[in-house]
């Protein structure tokens, strides 16, 4: 695959991803908050409050987990995108260059070269220099 199919797969991926991080660090938010309720208040079944603390790390490390792969995904992204832009310029360049110097080369032709790049072959008048004394 070329690179610019590579960055056009992974943008849908990236969403995907960055929407599963969403939805993990929503639970995360949540239990974090029913958490700090339980202690400021704690409630008479004292087991609640170390069974939220489990499942708010647990969500800790998934929101982490999918952090990383959100950086993951990203950088890849960049990369694949830098590449793109990087091999669009130099075909840029290159093109441009093959036109400048095409225009160029036609430029020191001056008249002998057509538009389409064809050279004519013009035959040069012969004056006649006739010395009248």
């Amino acid at each position: 695959d070329s690179p610019l199919t590579m960055f056009l797969k992974e943008i849908p991926k990236l969403r995907d991803i960055e929407e599963d991080r969403h939805n993990k660090h929503l639970e995360y938010d949540f239990f974090k908050t029913k958490v700090m309720e339980l202690r400021s208040k704690p409630p008479k079944d004292t087991s609640r409050i170390p069974r939220n603390e489990a499942i708010l790390e647990s969500w800790r490390v998934e929101h982490w987990r999918s952090t990383e792969t959100n950086k993951a995904a990203v950088s890849s992204l960049y990369s694949h995108g830098r590449q793109t832009i990087d091999r669009s310029c130099l075909v840029l360049a290159q093109t441009t260059g093959s036109v400048l110097l095409y225009t160029s080369d036609a430029a020191d032709e001056e008249d002998s070269v057509d538009i389409g790049g064809r050279r004519i072959n013009k035959k040069k008048k012969q004056n006649d220099n006739i010395n009248i004394e």
